[in-house]
């Protein structure tokens, strides 16, 4: 893990410029080391939500392992290699002075206590860190907005009429999945955004960029696009996208995500329902409390699994 890697580079820095106090992410587990050797407060910054640390303690307690199925979807598999680096992970505030969490007390009050209790010091919230940026810009929540061209297509349509799809810069779906989810769309009439991150699938120096962009799109129904195009009903970003000024125009209606914490977060400050569908990690997690929990979403299906068989879309959109 790249953590790991620049760990002999941090320590030298470090103590070449002792610094007052030392806030690793979670990740960075090998933290505790180089603080005792400065002698120096060392905070942990926790980018994930404080439900998922204590439904991780919980976890723990529960002797029966088919119990575990309020916390994670049937046939979730976890490898060795994760759980050794998750437990290693939870595991990073062990002997720190507090932790820092991306995240609000009056969204996470009664789980903030309940953690307080658990880990035995001190949790500081400081989030969404989403809207600390705003407010540090002056208002501005993301610079050259007008540059992008999906803000024209925004400005175009009624308020909460679009559909935000996105599944982060770090989640590649299949094109089995990436096929149901456009014939979904397309079945339910609604007007929608959606963010596709390229697989980089060729590392072919010859090919053309009209030839990779065939490829990358290839799993769309046929004349998908064009007919979206044509009807002024959806559009497809390429790549990274401005998600947080997106989340707050005025026409987003609702966001299909996969539930990362930053993702729920910036739509929480956006004021904007989401629609689930969990993939990976605290995913799950972060599902159950947006949907169970504070009740502002709803899954695309039970269970946070995609099958190739058919489902009524207009239900979920």
């Amino acid at each position: 893990m790249a953590a790991n890697h620049i760990q002999p580079q941090i320590e030298a820095f470090m103590k070449d410029n002792p610094p007052d106090i030392f806030i690793p992410d979670i990740v960075f587990t090998w933290s505790e080391s180089i603080a005792k050797t400065l002698r120096i407060p060392r905070l942990i910054f926790k980018p994930l939500s404080i439900f998922y640390f204590c439904m991780v303690e919980a976890n723990k307690s529960i002797d029966d392992p088919k119990q575990e199925a309020f916390l994670l979807p049937k046939d979730t598999n976890l490898s060795l290699g994760y759980v050794k680096f998750h437990e290693s992970v939870i595991n990073s505030a062990n002997n720190s002075d507090g932790v820092i969490v991306n995240t609000f007390f009056e969204f996470e009050e009664e789980y903030t206590q309940l953690y307080e209790k658990i880990i035995g010091f001190k949790a500081w919230l400081i989030g969404p860190t989403s809207l600390m940026v705003q407010k540090t810009m002056g208002g501005t929540i993301c610079m050259n907005n007008d540059e992008h061209e999906c803000f024209s297509f925004l400005s175009s349509k009624e308020q909460n009429s679009v559909l935000y799809i996105s599944f982060g810069s770090m989640s590649l779906l299949s094109d089995e999945q990436l096929f149901e989810i456009a014939s979904g769309i397309e079945a339910s009439g609604h007007q929608f955004l959606w963010v596709v991150h390229s697989k980089n699938k060729r590392k072919d120096d010859d090919i053309t960029k009209e030839e990779e962009k065939e490829e990358e799109l290839k799993w769309l129904p046929k004349v998908f696009e064009e007919k979206m195009m044509k009807e002024k009903r959806g559009m497809i970003i390429k790549g990274w996208a401005p998600q947080v000024s997106i989340l707050n125009h005025s026409s987003m209606g609702g966001f299909l995500t996969q539930c990362g914490w930053n993702a729920a977060l910036e739509t929480i400050g956006a004021g904007v329902p989401m629609i689930t569908m969990p993939l990976f990690s605290d995913h799950y997690f972060n599902e159950k409390f947006i949907t169970e929990v504070q009740g502002f979403g709803v899954q695309v299906e039970e269970g946070g699994e995609w099958k190739l068989s058919p489902y009524d879309p207009n239900k979920k959109v």
